[in-house]
């Protein structure tokens, strides 16, 4: 059980290092282009991403603690 669920948490965090990072292009996209509405909302989604990557690397570190104690 412990394995497949850090696997899982794995996996959860790739995808939001990707949302993560997508969200940021976005973001910068709409800078250089001067998109001030587009701006707002990829820096909401970029937070959003970081908020969910802060939270699916904590729950990795803490199955990782439970596997090795």
């Amino acid at each position: 059980m412990g394995a497949e669920r850090i696997q899982q948490l794995v996996s959860d965090e790739d995808l939001a290092v990707t949302d993560l990072l997508n969200a940021c292009e976005d973001y910068c996209a709409a800078v250089a282009g001067v998109e001030p509405e587009r701006a707002e909302d990829a820096q909401r989604a970029r937070n959003r991403a970081k908020a969910r990557l802060a939270t699916v690397h904590q729950r990795l570190k803490q199955a990782v603690l439970e596997v090795a104690g």
